[in-house]
């Protein structure tokens, strides 16, 4: 069956996350006039004290914050998935406790904890 207890729905956890990481990626990258018009064609946006255009201009330290959620999110989706595989019955206890051990691993959450 592949799960299906919660609806299919942990993707949206792994969604927020991309999304998380596509305004860190995207954050401080000026836009020229062309990109800026092309995104932005139907809103009001106002230029920087430079005239210059950014998709995100957040501060350092809201960004910093934005990348501890990254792993935090990534926990939560795999324990969801995992969760969801135990209660759909696709996972016995053991193999539960395995691959969300190993899932985990790989990402570098160990015991729960971001290492």
């Amino acid at each position: 069956m592949s799960g299906g207890r919660f609806e299919y729905k942990e993707w949206h956890i792994d969604n927020i996350r991309e999304s998380i990481e596509n305004v860190i990626e995207k954050n401080g990258v000026k836009l020229s006039h062309d990109e800026f018009k092309d995104r932005y064609r139907y809103c009001y946006v106002l230029p920087d004290e430079n005239g210059d255009f950014y998709d995100y201009d957040y501060p350092d330290d809201i960004i910093e914050l934005f990348k501890r959620s990254i792993p935090i999110l990534k926990a939560a989706y795999i324990y969801a998935k995992r969760i969801d595989y135990l209660l759909s019955g696709d996972d016995g206890e053991d193999s539960f406790k395995r691959r969300l051990k190993d899932e985990l691993k790989k990402e570098g959450i160990e015991n729960g904890i971001i290492i």
